[in-house]
């Protein structure tokens, strides 16, 4: 199946809510398991290229590392200018649009439906869902 780096990023929090929903059958169990290590694939690559760019971007420190500075919270992040954050999104907006083919096990609503999702939940796993299935029960 070919899907956007967006759309593989979009359902990530989805995906975590399935892979801790007890009371499902286990196929249903392993095959979200299965999508879960094939997207986590995609999306290992994404972050390394993500991190590679933030750091090619920031403004150095005194030893030409990339400068790093921390937030009222204490939250690290790289020290970029107005500039460079433009070209660092537009830069990650065109590889989150770029199409990659993964393999995905199909599964129905019927079988995640004690799940509790939301409906951007849902939508962000549409291309996991088979809905021809349904609608013929």
């Amino acid at each position: 199946m070919e899907l956007t780096l967006k759309q593989i990023n979009k359902c990530k929090n989805a995906l975590a809510i399935l892979a801790n929903t007890r009371g499902l059958r286990s196929t249903v169990a392993y095959f979200i398991a299965k999508n879960i290590k094939e997207i986590d694939k995609e999306l290992e690559t994404y972050n390394e290229t993500r991190d590679k760019i933030l750091k090619d971007k920031a403004n150095k420190n005194d030893d030409g590392d990339p400068a790093i500075l921390q937030d009222e919270h204490g939250n690290s992040y790289y020290d970029l200018t107005d500039e460079k954050k433009k070209e660092f999104n537009e830069e990650i907006e065109a590889i989150e649009n770029e199409k990659v083919e993964i393999s995905i096990k199909k599964i129905t609503l019927n079988d995640i439906e004690n799940a509790g999702l939301s409906p951007l939940e849902l939508d962000s796993l549409e291309f996991m869902i088979d809905t021809d299935e349904e609608e013929e029960q």
